[in-house]
């Protein structure tokens, strides 16, 4: 979560390798689901005849797509969860005064830019 989202909708390696370190089990979670979608989207297209290749390669793109929405999904949820403890402290506790306004200054240059 250190670094911005640069490339849109595309799931960035470095991303998921930070959450696995720092969340395992929201990790497993997310390589199941993706390995669902993956093996149902590919029994969709086989089932509809296409090509081994296309399918292969229409699932493939289907799932990473996918994958890049959720991580863009967890990053304005962060981005929420962040703005709202540097608002009023939350469930955490206060933060300080310094804390708050490092958490803001990293947020809005994080959207800005």
């Amino acid at each position: 979560m250190s670094r911005r989202h640069p490339l849109g909708v595309l799931p960035t390696l470095w991303f998921w390798r930070e959450l696995r370190t720092e969340r395992p089990l929201l990790s497993m979670f997310v390589g199941l689901w993706m390995g669902v979608l993956w093996a149902s989207a590919s029994l969709a297209l086989l089932a509809s005849r296409v090509s081994l290749p296309v399918g292969f390669v229409v699932t493939l793109c289907l799932t990473y797509l996918a994958l890049g929405l959720l991580e863009r999904g967890l990053r304005s949820a962060v981005l929420r969860r962040r703005r709202a403890l540097a608002r009023g402290g939350g469930a955490r506790g206060e933060l300080s005064a310094a804390g708050s306004h490092a958490v803001q200054a990293k947020d809005e240059a994080y959207t800005d830019g």
